[in-house]
C-alpha cells in the first residue's frame, strides 16, 4: 500500500466490499513462537490507538478480523445543531500506520463534505471505508455511508446505480428503495456488531417467512426465495430467537448476522419482483415487461423438433418458466436442475442398456448375413454412445449450477447469443433424442432380420405382432400431441396463481 494520505474518493456499495474476494495475506512460513512461563492471555488487542482514530478490533461470525471506530461530530459545520455519532468500519489493516493515516484523511474529508451538504440528518450514521490500489498505482478510498434508521446507503458523490440494479429494467425511485435496503442488510451482514434486534424487526421477518411458507404450500409459482424445507427451518430459527428480542440492548453478532442474511434475501426478492408496483410479478413464470416476447414460437425450435422428437419445444417451455426477465428464482431453479439431472441420469442408464443390447446383437453369428441390419446396429450403437457421453457431460455441468449466482451467470452467458434459449433447449434435448434414435435403429435392425427371412411362417406370425408394436408405440405419441379440450385461459391462470390443484377420487 503506497504512503499517500490523500487517496482518491470513490463511492461503492456493500456488495463491493472485497472481503470474500481478496487474496489471503497469511504467509506459509514457520513461526518461532515462544510462550512465556505462566502466560494466560492470548487475546488480540481490544483497541488500536492510531493517532487520529482509535480502532476497536471486531471478529465477524465467519471469523475474519475487521475494525470499527466511534466518532462524534456536529450535524453542520457551524456546530449550532445536535451531535451525530459516526461509526467507521473497515477491513483494511489499520495496524499499519499508512493505512490508518489514509483512512483518517478520508474520514475527515467525507465528514466535512457531509456536514456542508447537510446529509448528517440522522443521530446515528455509519461509514464504511475500503482501501485499494487502482491500475495506475494510485491509492483509492472506496466508501459508503449508512443511515440505519432508514435502511439506506448514501454518498457524497454522484453514484451510478447501474451496478446496483443488475438486470432489472424499468426501475423507479420508489422501487429502488428495496435494492438500497438489500445493500443495507448486506452491510449489516458484513459488520453486525453493536446492533439491536427490536420487536418490530422480529415481527417483520417472522411475517415475511410465514407468508412465503404459506404461499409455497398452496402455490406452484411462489416467489419465495427459499424452498419449503428451508422456509420451515428459517421459521424455526426466528421462533428460537424470540427470547433475545430486546428494544434496549444489543444482540450477539451471530444473531444479527442471521437476521441480516434472511432480510437481505427477502428484500432483494422484493426488488426483483417489483414489490409495491402496479405491474408487480405475481408468479415465478410471470414477466413484468409489456414487450416480452420470450414465449413466441421459434422457427429453430420447430426445425429441431422434427429430428429431436419434440424435446426442444418441451425444454424451451421449461427454460421460459425458470429464466424470466433475466433472473432465476432459487427454489424453482433447484427443482428445474434436479429434474434435468434425474432425467439425464436415467437416460444414461437407458443408453448403457441399449449399447449392451446392440453389442450382444452384433455378436450373433447370423447377423453377418444381413449387412443392412448390421449397419443399422452400428448406427444404433453410435447413437447410444453419444447419448451416454452427452448425458454424463450435462449431468456434471448441471451439478455445478447449484449456486444462484453461478446459475444466473450461466443463463446470462448462454441466452445472450442468437437463439440463446433455443440453443440451450436443443442441448438439453440431446440425451433423450440420441437414445431414441438408438432405439429406432435397433428396431430397424431387428425388423430387417425378421422380414428379410424367406420363411412365410415368420412373416405370418411375427408380422401382426410387429404391427401391434407400431400401434402401441404410436398411440402415446399421438395422444401426447392431440389438442386437449381447454378451459378458458383466464380461469386456468387464476387457478395456477392461487395454487388450486385437482383432487381425484373425492
Amino acid at each position: 500500500m503506497q504512503d499517500s494520505i490523500h487517496p482518491i474518493l470513490k463511492p461503492m456499495t456493500a456488495s463491493d466490499v472485497r472481503r470474500y474476494s481478496k487474496k489471503s495475506q497469511i504467509l506459509r512460513t514457520d513461526t518461532d513462537f515462544m510462550i512465556s512461563p505462566g502466560q494466560k492471555d492470548f487475546s488480540i488487542p481490544e483497541e488500536i490507538d492510531a493517532g487520529d482514530l482509535i480502532w476497536d478490533c471486531q471478529i465477524h461470525p465467519h471469523g475474519t478480523l475487521y475494525f470499527s471506530s466511534e466518532q462524534v461530530t456536529w450535524k453542520d459545520p457551524d456546530m449550532e445543531t445536535s451531535m451525530v455519532q459516526i461509526t467507521v468500519f473497515t477491513d483494511a489493516d489499520v495496524r499499519e500506520q499508512s493505512n490508518s493515516n489514509a483512512i483518517a484523511s478520508c474520514v475527515r474529508k467525507l465528514l466535512d463534505q457531509a456536514q456542508i451538504s447537510g446529509h448528517l440528518e440522522d443521530t446515528l450514521t455509519e461509514l464504511t471505508i475500503d482501501l485499494s490500489t487502482n491500475a495506475h498505482g494510485e491509492l483509492e478510498c472506496k466508501y459508503y455511508f449508512v443511515a440505519p434508521d432508514r435502511r439506506v446507503l448514501f454518498w457524497e458523490d454522484d453514484f451510478d446505480a447501474k451496478h446496483l440494479l443488475g438486470e432489472v429494467k424499468g426501475v423507479t425511485s420508489g422501487h429502488i428503495k428495496y435494492a438500497m435496503e438489500a445493500e443495507y442488510w448486506m452491510h449489516r451482514e458484513l459488520y453486525p456488531n453493536d446492533c439491536k434486534i427490536t420487536p418490530e424487526l422480529h415481527r417483520e421477518l417472522q411475517a415475511m417467512i410465514l407468508h412465503a411458507y404459506t404461499d409455497t404450500i398452496f402455490s406452484e409459482v411462489s416467489l419465495a426465495p427459499f424452498d419449503m424445507d428451508e422456509l420451515q427451518r428459517a421459521l424455526s430459527i426466528v421462533d428460537y430467537l424470540n427470547g433475545i428480542v430486546n428494544q434496549d440492548s444489543t444482540a450477539d453478532d451471530q444473531y444479527i448476522w442471521a437476521y441480516a442474511r434472511l432480510m437481505r434475501m427477502f428484500t432483494r426478492a422484493r426488488f426483483s419482483n417489483f414489490y409495491g408496483e402496479l405491474g408487480a410479478r405475481l408468479g415465478t413464470d410471470h414477466t413484468v415487461y409489456a414487450d416480452d416476447s420470450s414465449l413466441a414460437r421459434r422457427p429453430i425450435v420447430k426445425l429441431f423438433n422434427l429430428v429431436l422428437f419434440g424435446s426442444p419445444s418441451s425444454h424451451v417451455r421449461k427454460i421460459d418458466s425458470v429464466w424470466v426477465d433475466q433472473a432465476v428464482n432459487r427454489p424453482r431453479w433447484k427443482m428445474f436442475m434436479n429434474g434435468l439431472t434425474s432425467e439425464w441420469n436415467g437416460l444414461a442408464i437407458y443408453s448403457t442398456v441399449m449399447l449392451a443390447v446392440d453389442i450382444s446383437f452384433l455378436a450373433v453369428p447370423t447377423i453377418d448375413q444381413r449387412p443392412a441390419a448390421k449397419i443399422a446396429l452400428y448406427i444404433s450403437s453410435l447413437w447410444s454412445v453419444a447419448s451416454l457421453v452427452v448425458s454424463a457431460l450435462l449431468a456434471h455441468s448441471g451439478g455445478q449450477q447449484d449456486n444462484i449466482d453461478r446459475a444466473t451467470a450461466f443463463m446470462t452467458r448462454m441466452t445472450r447469443s442468437l437463439h440463446g434459449k433455443e440453443n440451450l433447449a436443443v442441448i438439453f434435448s440431446l440425451p433423450y433424442a440420441l437414445v431414441i434414435w438408438g432405439m429406432v435403429f435397433f428396431f430397424l435392425a431387428l425388423s430387417l432380420v425378421i422380414f428379410l427371412s424367406a420363411s412365410i411362417t415368420t412373416w405370418c406370425t411375427v408380422g401382426p405382432a410387429w404391427l401391434l408394436v407400431i400401434v402401441f408405440i404410436g398411440w402415446p405419441v399421438w395422444a401426447a400431441k392431440r389438442p386437449s379440450i381447454e378451459q378458458p385461459a383466464s380461469f386456468l391462470r387464476i387457478r395456477k396463481k392461487l395454487g388450486v390443484r385437482e383432487i381425484h377420487g373425492s
